[in-house]
């Protein structure tokens, strides 16, 4: 699941125009880009299953979040045959 999310996901979420989810000539904020890393790097801890030490608040939201997202993941890369 970690290797998804930093092979798959982060990469689209930190660079979008790379993979043709915004337009070339739709600028990024740098509010948006900063927002963006910070989910990145709370969806890679998620998947890796390590704890968040960045800010309390998150941190408890993470730590209830990360079976549910686990899950998630692991259902995404079981293959049902």
């Amino acid at each position: 699941a970690g290797y998804l999310c930093l092979r798959v996901y982060n990469p689209a979420l930190t660079a979008p125009h790379a993979f043709g989810l915004l337009r070339e000539n739709e600028p990024l904020p740098a509010s948006a880009r900063q927002r963006l890393l910070v989910i990145t790097k709370a969806l890679q801890h998620l998947s890796n299953g390590t704890p968040w030490r960045d800010g309390p608040q998150l941190a408890r939201w993470l730590e209830e979040a990360q079976p549910r997202i686990q899950s998630f993941l692991q259902s995404v890369i079981e293959d049902d045959e």
